[in-house]
């Protein structure tokens, strides 16, 4: 048989000496806490403990030294595997221990025993004081009055209120210790109660799941990118609709057959629904309450972590609490818990909601929306890459990827895009762009607008999950400067009055459901209300795969491109002598700019819009979702260093040997003298 390794230890070292004059004080007595081993101090003052256990890595411990005719004094040292030796040195004051008066060392940890700093200690009885842990996990505390005390830790870890408290008694003369291991779930109600009273569910209680913030409006049915997270969030009500806490709820990810969509896209259409597909991955990465072991937390025993990767037990809010989740908080109300889970490959995650603490009366739910023990969710991961990019020079007759003139500015969630402002109009139409009117005001700055390149890539071949039905969406969050997603024209025939509704794509076969949740509308077809734009992705797949042809299910890139401008009814050029060039500036121009438009030259407005891209599966679910700025700028600074040796360009009229710098590149010049 295998043997078990050797318990891993380490060694403290160090000295005691005079807080008066820092003389070697000789027989001093030196503990740990926890308790170990003690030493005595030699002639030198050097003291040794060893053989001292490193149960988890790292491992604190508090070193107290102590003789008569001194005050004892205490401080922290931490051991591992890899550092298995420390040293603590140790003043000690003059004049014997009050006898009235104690000190205490404190340790607090985390469940695995991992020492905690920066956790505040209070400590309330026959005095009160406060401190805050060290490096080492320890808060330190001298001259107690010696009598009954209560302990408590608190600390904020990612958002999170983790606490902790104990008691203890301090004996004058002698050092006390003790460990706190905070918690996240620390007082919550394990019993089903209403602001504290007790109650018994009947089955006229339920549970449901409900929307989180930001995600799609139907929690039961979700789509997300693999390796992403999402939130689950269950809520109990009572007969009469209030929430209640305590209650128990069971998790279960993949042991039902509830794997099917349960709803169409179009009333009938058999076809969009996925059918009974039971779930095949899917794993719990954190819990509502990982700190309270369902085995024992209706028994009285100590709570103790117990949480695997299918399976978890939660209690509903005492309180309402916030969530940091996604770059947002989330906020969980009182009688509400929650679950949070990934999955690192593509497939379906079936998810149980269940308590024992509501009756069973129908156990299938079979009566929908009724009342029932237990509530399900379906949860879908696609292996998509999503990219948005700004395209400039597409010619629009092929795949932008396709196309040679095509320059595409890749924008990140959070990112910022920008836009020069125009300063004159070449060619003066009227804002509608009919032709025939070359003479006529107020005239469109055309350069004031922009494509917005939208694709999704499928990455494996043999996904069960069809994106060319799905769709995209544009929704334009903040609309100050005005602007306007524009739907008259095809971009590279301005003023022909082409009505492309929503422009987006300009194949729109009409084969899939367009929009998120409930945005599409069958009656009219893709959305455009100049704020927001949804297209679906069949289009795209004309030019998928270097221009051929596919059926949906084999495309393996869809693409949809919107244009957007500002409001030309606001911001416009006013062509006052009818020359059909607006030239506002130039010598011996009548013309001018409207008020907004110049306030927005001037930089005296705001010229910051902000916009969301949204990417949905073919049952109009939320998979992905990207946010952007984009500055409307009246100038831009280029610099250009002049690099020697290089060979001479003209640029802006100069001839230089340069190197443009781009935006968020940095350069260094070496400067000699001599």
């Amino acid at each position: 048989p295998t043997q078990d390794p050797p318990p891993v230890t380490g060694t403290i070292s160090g000295s005691v000496t005079s807080s008066a004059d820092g003389s070697a004080i000789v027989g001093a007595l030196v503990g740990t806490s926890p308790a170990t081993a003690t030493a005595l101090s030699d002639a030198a003052g050097n003291f040794v403990i060893t053989n001292v256990p490193i149960p988890t890595n790292p491992t604190s411990y508090a070193v107290t030294a102590s003789k008569d005719g001194f005050t004892s004094a205490s401080t922290s040292v931490s051991l591992s595997s890899t550092a298995p030796t420390a040293t603590a040195n140790l003043a000690l004051g003059a004049g014997p221990a009050p006898t009235t008066m104690g000190d205490l060392n404190v340790l607090v940890t985390n469940r695995t025993g991992e020492p905690q700093s920066g956790a505040q200690v209070d400590v309330a009885g026959t005095a009160t004081a406060m401190a805050t842990t060290d490096a080492n996990g320890f808060a330190i505390f001298t001259g107690l009055a010696q009598g009954a005390y209560t302990v408590s830790a608190t600390k904020t870890i990612s958002g999170f209120d983790f606490r902790a408290s104990g008691g203890t008694n301090i004996v004058g003369g002698e050092t006390s210790f003790l460990q706190l291991t905070l918690t996240r779930d620390f007082g919550q109600s394990v019993f089903p109660n209403i602001d504290g009273e007790a109650v018994t569910l009947t089955d006229d209680a339920d549970i449901f799941f409900v929307p989180v913030p930001g995600n799609d409006s139907d929690p039961t049915v979700d789509c997300n990118i693999i390796r992403t997270q999402h939130m689950f969030i269950a809520e109990v009500e009572d007969g009469t609709g209030t929430p209640v806490s305590g209650v128990k709820v069971q998790w279960d990810l993949n042991i039902s057959t509830q794997g099917q969509c349960g709803f169409f896209i179009f009333p009938g259409d058999a076809a969009r629904c996925a059918g009974f597909v039971p779930g095949n991955t899917g794993s719990i990465v954190d819990s509502d309450d990982p700190d309270l072991d369902p085995a024992t937390a209706r028994s009285g025993l100590n709570p103790a972590f117990n949480v695997d990767t299918r399976k978890a037990v939660t209690f509903t809010n005492d309180n309402d609490q916030t969530i940091a989740f996604n770059g947002q908080n989330v906020s969980v109300g009182t009688g509400q818990t929650w679950i949070i889970i990934t999955s690192p490959v593509e497939g379906v995650t079936d998810v149980i909601a269940a308590t024992p603490d509501i009756p069973i009366n129908d156990p299938d739910c079979a009566n929908g929306s009724g009342p029932c023990d237990k509530d399900f969710a379906v949860k879908r991961w696609v292996n998509w890459d999503t990219r948005v990019a700004e395209l400039s020079g597409w010619i629009f007759q092929s795949d932008p990827d396709d196309d040679v003139n095509s320059v595409f500015t890749d924008v990140a969630d959070g990112g910022t895009l920008t836009n020069i402002l125009a300063r004159t109009e070449d060619t003066c139409l009227t804002a509608v762009g009919n032709l025939g009117l070359a003479q006529a005001a107020p005239c469109e700055l055309d350069d004031n607008d922009f494509l917005i390149y939208t694709e999704v890539t499928r990455l494996r071949a043999d996904s069960p999950f069809q994106f060319n039905l799905g769709a995209v969406k544009l929704n334009v969050t903040d609309d100050v400067p005005d602007v306007q997603i524009f739907d008259g024209f095809a971009p590279n025939v301005r003023g022909t009055g082409i009505p492309v509704v929503g422009f987006c794509d300009l194949q729109n076969d009409g084969l899939g459901p367009l929009g998120c949740d409930d945005e599409y509308d069958t009656a009219v077809g893709p959305l455009s209300n100049g704020h927001s734009a949804t297209d679906d992705f069949a289009a795209g797949e004309w030019f998928a795969d270097d221009g051929g042809i596919l059926l949906g299910p084999l495309a393996s890139e869809g693409w949809v491109v919107f244009e957007v401008r500002l409001n030309p009814a606001v911001y416009f050029c006013d062509d006052v002598d009818f020359s059909g060039t607006c030239d506002p500036g130039n010598v011996g121009s009548p013309d001018s700019f409207s008020t907004a438009y110049q306030q927005l030259l001037d930089g005296n407005a705001d010229n910051t819009n902000s916009f969301s891209v949204t990417f949905c599966d073919e049952f109009g679910e939320e998979c992905d979702r990207l946010d952007f700025d984009k500055e409307w700028v009246a100038s831009r600074v280029q610099i250009i260093k002049n690099i020697p040796g290089q060979t001479i360009e003209t640029v802006d009229g100069k001839d230089v040997k340069h190197h443009t710098v781009q935006i968020g590149q940095s350069f260094s010049y070496t400067i000699t003298v001599i």
